[in-house]
Parts: C-alpha cells; sequence; structure tokens
C-alpha cells in the first residue's frame, strides 16, 4: 500500500497573518500512547505560523510552513513537534479549505502535489493544504540510515531512543494535527478533507477526532475503521481480486481460447505445477511458484499490465522454448522494477509505514506460519503478509492501545463520498464492503468495477470520471451527484479488461503478442 519528496526542513519568510483563527479543543483525547481516548486536549491558541518557500520550489504559488503542535495532545504544555503543510492559496474569494492526506502510512504529502494542482486550479475558491504525517517527509519523520525493508534491529534500537516520539506517531494523533492546523489556518465557512488510502484511515480518525467540524469527507480507495488497512490478511485479500479477474476470462475471447472455460481452475494448476517444478527451464530463468505468485500479484495491481495475466498463465503451462526466451525478459523487466520502486522509495518513511501498521492493525495472533499458508493457497500473492509476520514477531515493535470507540464507521453526520475499486490490490473492496455503513442523504458510495488503487491519480481510464466525481462533490457537498460518467467507463473498461499494449508486452516478454502464439 506504499504509494516523491525532499525531506528538508523549509526556510521560513514571512509571517501569515491568520485572520479568524481559534483556539482549539478536541474532544478526543490521543492518550499515553496515541490512540483516541475521552477527555484531555487543553484549549491551544493558534502558534505563529510563518509561510514561505518550499523544498519543491519548482511549484508555482506553493508554501510552506513547519507548524509547532503538542507531541502529546494530552499533554499539550509538553514537549512540542513541527508539522510540515504545504499550501496553494485561492485565487477568488475563500470559501474555505481543503486538506489533501496521504497515504502510506509513511509517505510524504509530497507524493500528492500533482493531485494538489488540479484541486487548485478545479476550485479557486479554496485554500489547499498538503501537510506530512507526523514521522513523515519534514513532520519530524522516524528515520534509518541506511533505510531497508524491513527496519532492521539497529534501526529499531535507534528510534527506541526516543520512544516518546516513536508511540506518538499514529494515525489519531496525526489527526489531531490535522484538525486543530486546519482550525488555526481556516478562511471562509468550508472545511473539506480528502484522503487516499492509508489517509483514508487518517482522515476517517480526523472526523471522527473532531466532530462536526468538518463539511464533508472524501475516501478514496478506504481501508476500513475498524480493521485498518490490510496486513496479515494482505495476500488472501490480493489473491480473492485476481481470481475476479480471471473469472471475466469468459468474456474474453483470446483469454478463453487459451486458458479455456475455466480460467481459475487453469491458473490454481499453473501455480501448483510451477511449486512442483513443472516447467524446470522456466525455475532455472528465476520464476518458481514463489517467484510467478509474486510476478502475478504485482501485474494485478496496473491497469495497463494485468491483461498480462493470461498469456503467461498459459505460457507457464506450455513452457516451450520461446516462452522461457519470454520469461527471461520477464524476469529481468522485474529485477529492474524492483530496483526503481526500492529507489522510489527512499522518500517514504518506512519505520513509520511499520510502526502504524503494526500499532493499529497487526493481529499479534498472527504467525509466520500461517502466513506462508496463506502465500502458498493463492495464486496472487506478494509475500507481504509473510514479511510482515517475519517482522513483527522479533518483539521490538510497540503496540497502541485500540480504542473501540474509534474502530466503527463514523461518517453519520458529515456528507462522504466513498470511491471504491473493484480491483484495488491495495484496499480490496471486500475489505470494506463488508462493513459498509448506512449511507444517508447528502453521503454517496461508488464502486468503480474495474478500477484499481486510487483512481483519481495515474492516467488510467478511471482518472477523469473518479476526478469528476471529487470535484462535483467538494463543490456542492449535497445529495445530488452528477456519477453518470461511472456506467460509462465501467463499460469501457470491462471491454479491455484484457486488452495490453504493444509496447507493456514489448518490454515485459520480448515479443509484440502476448500469447506467443
Amino acid at each position: 500500500m506504499r504509494f516523491f519528496a525532499s525531506g528538508l526542513t523549509v526556510a521560513l519568510a514571512f509571517a501569515s497573518g491568520c485572520d479568524g483563527c481559534n483556539d482549539v479543543s478536541l474532544a478526543g483525547g490521543s492518550g499515553p500512547l496515541g490512540e483516541g481516548a475521552a477527555g484531555g486536549g487543553d484549549a491551544l491558541p493558534p502558534p505563529e505560523i510563518e509561510w514561505g518557500a518550499c523544498p519543491e520550489a519548482e511549484l508555482d504559488d506553493l508554501t510552506c510552513a513547519d507548524i509547532e503542535v503538542p507531541l502529546d495532545w494530552d499533554a499539550p504544555q509538553g514537549r512540542s513537534i513541527t508539522i510540515h503543510v504545504r499550501r496553494l492559496e485561492a485565487t477568488a474569494d475563500p470559501r474555505g479549505a481543503v486538506w489533501l492526506l496521504e497515504g502510506g502510512p509513511g509517505a510524504p504529502g509530497s507524493w500528492m502535489l500533482d493531485y494538489a494542482t488540479h484541486i487548485h486550479a478545479a476550485h479557486p475558491d479554496l485554500d489547499v493544504f498538503v501537510p506530512d504525517h507526523r514521522g513523515t517527509g519534514a513532520s519530524s519523520p522516524l528515520v534509518c540510515s541506511p533505510q531497508t525493508d524491513p527496519p532492521t534491529a539497529e534501526c529499531m534500537a535507534s528510534l527506541h531512543e526516543d520512544e516518546e516520539l516513536l508511540l506518538h506517531v499514529s494515525s489519531s494523533a496525526a489527526g489531531r494535527d490535522v484538525a486543530s492546523i486546519a482550525k488555526w489556518t481556516q478562511r471562509g465557512d468550508a472545511l473539506l478533507l480528502y484522503g487516499r488510502s492509508y489517509g483514508t484511515y487518517w482522515a476517517h480518525r480526523t472526523v471522527s477526532l473532531a466532530s462536526g467540524e468538518f463539511d464533508a469527507l472524501v475516501l478514496d480507495s478506504p481501508c476500513s475503521p475498524v480493521d485498518g488497512c490490510p496486513a496479515s490478511e494482505r495476500d488472501a485479500g490480493i489473491d480473492a481480486v485476481g481470481l475476479e479477474l480471471l473469472a471475466r476470462c469468459d468474456d474474453d475471447a483470446a483469454c478463453l481460447a487459451h486458458l479455456g472455460a475455466d480460467a481459475e481452475t487453469f491458473a490454481v494448476g499453473v501455480v501448483a505445477g510451477a511449486d512442483a517444478g513443472a516447467c524446470p527451464s522456466a525455475v532455472a530463468a528465476g520464476i518458481d511458484g514463489e517467484r510467478l505468485r509474486y510476478i502475478l500479484g504485482r501485474l494485478l495491481g496496473g491497469a495497463d499490465t494485468r491483461g498480462v495475466i493470461p498469456p503467461l498463465l498459459f505460457r507457464y503451462q506450455r513452457c516451450a522454448p520461446e516462452d522461457i526466451a519470454a520469461f527471461t525478459t520477464l524476469e529481468a523487466y522485474f529485477d529492474n522494477l524492483d530496483a526503481l520502486t526500492e529507489s522510489a522509495l527512499t522518500s517514504l518513511s518506512i519505520p513509520t509505514n511499520y510502526q502504524v501498521t503494526f500499532a493499529e492493525w497487526w493481529d499479534e495472533t498472527f504467525t509466520v506460519a500461517e502466513a506462508v499458508a496463506q502465500q502458498q493457497a493463492a495464486v496472487f500473492a506478494t509475500g507481504a503478509s509473510v514479511r510482515w509476520a517475519e517482522t513483527f514477531g522479533d518483539g521490538t515493535w510497540s503496540a497502541l492501545p485500540r480504542d473501540p470507540a474509534l474502530r466503527a464507521w463514523r461518517i453519520a453526520g458529515t456528507p462522504t463520498l466513498v470511491l471504491v475499486g473493484g480491483l484495488d490490490t491495495a484496499t480490496p473492496r471486500a475489505s470494506v464492503e463488508v462493513e459498509k455503513p448506512p449511507i444517508e442523504e447528502g453521503s454517496h458510495w461508488v464502486s468503480l468495477a474495474f478500477a484499481g488503487h486510487v483512481s483519481t491519480a495515474g492516467d488510467g481510464v478511471y482518472r477523469d470520471c473518479a476526478r469528476s466525481l471529487v470535484d462535483g462533490f467538494l463543490a456542492a457537498s449535497g445529495p445530488e451527484l452528477d456519477d453518470s460518467c461511472v456506467g460509462e467507463v465501467d463499460l469501457a473498461a470491462g471491454e479491455s479488461l484484457f486488452e495490453v499494449p504493444e509496447s507493456t508486452t514489448l518490454a515485459m516478454l520480448g515479443v509484440a503478442d502476448p500469447y506467443g502464439d
């Protein structure tokens, strides 16, 4: 669920007028370890906020500030930290502000800047704010050098030297940061909140702890507020999405012709054969059963790559010389992709990612053996659950008390737009729809049948439709929402579900024909 930015501290240049800033008192405390609790949170006067140049200097009109907040919101007179916030000011009379919360956990707000520029252009009457979650970016980050995934024992030992900071890097504390700074900086009446991926969990916590403060909420590819973003069941969730895709092979002539009328049974047989070494040349090329599951899981996450899945399964079973050449190209492609991904994640706080995952979502009774069994039972599996189970079993990670009051949907009374992708492998639809809350007037739950993760991002077929939904909701936040584009884009996406751009096939398999007929 990991979704690039500089970690430089901003040199602040000039003071903000902060007209209309209010003292802030939040009803929910952060608790001794950052989880929500009743009471606490003395009223705080707004600090002096200075806006100045940003590390992302190439983006016009962007200003930044490092804003002082309590490390522990239940002890506001104690130690403080700074939260790094980016701002794009309204170009018209401001009716309010929208806060954009990035995912990860551990991703810096700079990953959201492309979308922030869209929101700024589409809503000239809104101030746009993009914070770094505490523990990430330039907000008192949890960092180790070198950064590894997972963090090493030496890294954890160094972080525990400041255990007070470590234990207050939480979604609840970050939610109180946003709610407070939003009130301190607000111009106009409207206060809106958008989160994507883990940012939806953070946003949900924010509105739960600041009841009545926000006028509208957008959850784009949501995590469940009950169980969080998938962790111990990640590989099972990915596999379920993959099997949904294979169930549609009958509607694709090429897929049906090569995999037969039961694509799931075909796929299960291919992966079982890979485990048994049925294609020794493929294993020699680096693609055994575990690696095949990983590649299938990675392909599933991309709209322009998932169409390679049926040809890859067909080729693995056929195991002809031309297929082995394709596997060699594919393995080199993924070696390069993995290296690029690792390089791109240097701006992600991996310790924050692991700390939030363990402290707020992880089932401590889940064993490595169970994780391995889950992976081996799957056709599509990236091995994330195994990696987490192996990492969290060493006893060096710190849990937080879990407040049941915060582990339920709390969108009643706050108009909410929820966007769910039917082929989302990072926050699978099934993980949130099983506990889907009642939808009140003014709220909208929109399922995009073939969308992947965060449909508003990238260049996928769903992007323009998803952005229009969010834009319409932020402009009106009422019972009416023009969702006419959904049916049209679902139809188009369904018809092209197994199409593969020739450039993708050439890059992955070295040939133009994905099946190699």
